[in-house]
């Protein structure tokens, strides 16, 4: 029986100065920082770190975010990284007003990789309005704004002053698409919309010429938001990792996740081997999964 993802809780990624970066979420991009310690020994232990970090968990709408920054910092955000690199992973900001979230961002300080300002993709690639920047340590994000038609219920309802209403996905750029949907798929996950978007938007939002990608939305079968994509580049090539990134290393993000079936007899996770305890594991491409068993299980 394989271990089965129930929720995305959050994403997490590493940080080389946690007041710096827990400024520009919070004060740019509307974030609110809920909690800050420093992790446990067992916390270390499970994440593989070789040394002390301290952690802040932020907050946007329903969705939270995961600022770690260890004490000693490994390998800096690859420069020159495109839309196409494995290690290209953001999360997807969902805004009621783009225009006004665009002007925030770029006033805080933000690195588009987005030319051209926000670009409104065709209705074969979901017709959503969107942009791409990266923050002050190189993570790539985006904002996203979706027709008014086709926003879930969720994002519709949202009252808030800030244009920053919560985390829609996390994207991961996969190598091979079948194999990447084949091992997310045993853990638990369905698909819930798959596009191949192309064009001159799509180069446009990601930075890159002649671009062509399968997007694969997986989630849940109880969890609609936030859930996690697959971006299947067909062209360029996708730049894959060498090896899989340090959990010190600032290119480093874990999709933290709640398993069930963790303790049961003969459990495996996808990857194969046993699941007690939950912990650290990587996709096929080297993507970093945190798995945490469900206290209600």
């Amino acid at each position: 029986m394989t271990a089965r993802i129930e929720t995305l809780s959050y994403v997490s990624v590493t940080v080389s100065d946690l007041d710096r970066l827990r400024n520009f979420y919070c004060g740019v991009l509307g974030f609110s920082c809920i909690q800050q310690a420093a992790l446990s020994t067992h916390e270390v232990r499970r994440l593989a770190l070789t040394g002390p970090a301290t952690r802040s968990l932020l907050r946007l709408g329903k969705e939270r975010l995961e600022l770690l920054c260890p004490a000693v910092v490994g390998d800096l955000y690859p420069a020159h990284s495109t839309a196409t690199d494995a290690w290209f992973q953001h999360i997807a900001i969902v805004v009621s007003d783009m225009q006004a979230a665009y002007e925030r961002v770029c006033a805080g300080g933000a690195t588009p990789i987005t030319t051209g300002g926000p670009q409104r993709l065709p209705a074969s690639s979901g017709g959503v309005e969107a942009f791409k920047f990266r923050d002050p340590d190189g993570h790539p994000l985006e904002l996203l704004a979706f027709p008014r038609d086709a926003a879930g219920a969720r994002w519709q309802s949202a009252e808030t002053a800030s244009p920053f209403l919560g985390i829609d996905h996390s994207a991961i750029v996969v190598h091979d698409t079948a194999a990447s949907l084949a091992f997310y798929e045993r853990m638990g996950l369905t698909i819930a919309a798959r596009t191949c978007n192309h064009g001159a938007e799509q180069d446009r939002l990601d930075g890159v010429a002649g671009i062509c990608a399968d997007v694969i939305a997986l989630r849940p079968a109880s969890q609609p938001t936030p859930h996690i994509e697959l971006l299947g580049y067909h062209n360029p090539p996708v730049t894959r990792l060498t090896e899989v990134l340090a959990t010190a290393d600032i290119a480093s993000a874990r999709l933290v996740v709640t398993v069930s079936n963790a303790h049961s007899p003969g459990a495996e996770w996808a990857t194969g081997g046993s699941v007690d305890p939950p912990g650290l594991i990587h996709d096929p491409d080297g993507h970093a999964i945190l798995c945490q068993q469900n206290p209600e299980r």
